[in-house]
């Protein structure tokens, strides 16, 4: 199972949701408030980063490529 955290431009980190290593990804506010910067603010994008509860860092787009095989559930 693993942890994923939105971290917008230094703010506090939020819960984006969690892979339960069953095929699903468990989105939380996070994931909202990710798919709203997508569609109305991309130029945004460069100042998220993606961080898993084992301290990994990635960007949004490695993070889309993490869950591609996921159901995902918001």
């Amino acid at each position: 199972m693993t942890e994923y955290f939105l971290i917008y431009d230094s703010d506090e980190p939020i819960s984006l949701g969690t892979d339960n290593s069953f095929g699903v990804f468990w989105g939380e506010q996070g994931m909202t408030a990710l798919m709203k910067m997508v569609d109305k603010h991309p130029d945004e994008l460069h100042k998220v980063v993606i961080k898993t509860d084992k301290g990994k860092k990635m960007s949004v787009s490695e993070f889309l490529s993490a869950i591609a095989e996921l159901k995902v559930r918001v």
